[in-house]
């Protein structure tokens, strides 16, 4: 393990509200750590809400960045913000199995 994952992994401790939208995925934990350090404050949970809609977690994290995004965070992040179907649908394709990514919407069908 990297130092930077240790670190990233000593930031989100159990019973923190992310752990579940980790899903265990060592991938989606990094994404998320760089994602906490370049949207700050309040702008970065709303971000984690706006994955929630959009039903984007565990490995589809490090899909949509990596696969989709090319590990280019801005663009991530603006295909988030936009509720980008796109990028639904181009994880959905990746990970076929399991839950799917929505555009928007997901937030209400949990909860």
């Amino acid at each position: 393990m990297t130092e930077r994952l240790a670190t990233q992994r000593k930031r989100y401790r159990m019973g923190d509200p992310i752990l579940p939208l980790i899903e265990g995925n060592p991938g989606a934990l990094r994404v998320l750590g760089e994602l906490s350090q370049k949207i700050e404050g309040i702008h970065f949970w709303m971000f984690v809400l706006d994955l929630d809609d959009m039903n984007i977690r565990g490995s589809q994290i490090w899909v949509a960045d990596k696969d989709v995004c090319n590990t280019d965070l801005d663009v991530l992040i603006k295909r988030v913000k936009g509720r980008d179907a796109t990028l639904a649908e181009a994880i959905n394709k990746v990970c076929p199995d399991g839950e799917r990514a929505v555009a928007h919407g997901a937030s209400f069908a949990h909860h």
